[in-house]
């Protein structure tokens, strides 16, 4: 009587033995894969007919594709003459084109007759196809450019900065906020809403900065442009947009969320008569008239040498006070040495002295 065991452990190395035989057939067949791999390789790189070959039946199988998408986007048109075809016929409708086309295409051919097929009704077809679906792909792109820039436009950036009521925290796209202070104090806050931006914002692209230096800060969304570069870009209402155009343009990687400028006087020289809230609001309309087009919020300040509160209820004042969001930025020393610093009407209390001198090139602090 056969032992159990000795039947279930033959059948095991039996099943072994028909697994190691057809490894060993697999091994064998992927070296022979190889190695023809290798010689095909050899072959087209050193005979060019055979380059051209391989390169016809590559392009006819592209060719077959791109048909057959035609034949869809035909199919599936509701313009003449296929608007009557009912959705439920289509699909068996096109199945009789490609039966009817592999049922001519297994007749004997004359390959002269193929050329002058190509010549005169696929190349044609093809330039005809290729041009419809690029204008196609073109306008379904710039559909889906448009529908996002207009939400982008449409939505307010966020200062940062925890001002009341919410509405002081929020700028949008179409009406500048201008800061009028203590130099130091208006590159703090300039900082603050950039570094926020660039942290903490959703779907944040891009801020420009017309910095009085460069902060070089590691992040490609900022494009910092210090120093005399930007001075006078605003005198008249095509300079910046040369400017701009001829050296900054090809820097700029995204759309332009935030423009902020350092110094609106700066960027206008102006007449030696002008004050500084004249040449401000000549360089503000300029520049926003700018910013709108990139669709862009923007931030001006007009930095004061010393920390004495500007009346901003003057007629000098009435422009910006008309056109923009116009805030005066108070500072006050603490006792504890730190600054409380008042935005419009809403206090920064107790700002670290650090934080607002590190922005004061002369280190003199001016009451």
């Amino acid at each position: 009587m056969v032992d159990d065991k000795e039947v279930i452990t033959d059948a095991v190395d039996e099943a072994k033995n028909k697994v190691s035989v057809q490894a060993d057939k697999e091994s064998e067949l992927q070296i022979k894969w190889k190695a023809l791999s290798t010689l095909a390789q050899e072959l087209v790189v050193s005979d060019q007919g055979l380059r051209q070959l391989v390169g016809a039946m590559v392009a006819s199988r592209q060719l077959y594709a791109m048909a057959i998408h035609d034949l869809d986007v035909r199919l599936d048109s509701e313009k003449a003459p296929y608007e009557g075809i009912l959705e439920e016929d289509r699909s068996p409708l096109k199945e009789v084109f490609i039966s009817s086309a592999a049922t001519q295409a297994a007749y004997p051919f004359e390959e002269n007759d193929l050329l002058t097929g190509f010549r005169d009704t696929v190349i044609p077809w093809m330039e005809s196809v290729s041009a419809t679906h690029t204008a196609e792909e073109a306008r379904v792109l710039k559909g889906e450019y448009d529908a996002s820039e207009k939400k982008r436009r449409a939505k307010d950036i966020e200062l940062g900065l925890s001002l009341r009521p919410l509405e002081e925290e929020l700028i949008n796209r179409e009406r500048s906020l201008i800061w009028v202070g203590w130099a130091p104090a208006l590159s703090y806050l300039a900082d603050r809403v950039i570094t926020y931006s660039l942290l903490n914002v959703l779907e944040f692209n891009q801020v420009l900065h017309l910095a009085k230096s460069s902060s070089k800060r590691p992040d490609h969304r900022l494009l910092e442009v210090g120093g005399k570069a930007w001075e006078n870009c605003a005198k008249n209402n095509t300079s910046w947009d040369k400017l701009f155009v001829t050296q900054y343009l090809e820097k700029l990687s995204a759309p332009l969320d935030l423009f902020v400028v350092s110094d609106l006087a700066a960027t206008n020289s102006g007449s030696t008569f002008q004050s500084e809230a004249s040449r401000g609001a000549e360089a503000q309309k300029r520049l926003r008239k700018w910013a709108t087009k990139m669709g862009a919020a923007m931030i001006g300040c007009i930095p004061q040498k010393t920390m004495k509160r500007v009346d901003l209820n003057t007629p000098e004042w009435e422009k910006l006070r008309m056109f923009t969001r116009l805030r005066a930025v108070d500072v006050k020393v603490r006792e504890d040495g730190d600054y409380d610093i008042t935005v419009g009407r809403y206090v920064l209390h107790k700002v670290a002295k650090d934080e607002v001198d590190i922005f004061n090139s002369s280190d003199i602090i001016t009451p």
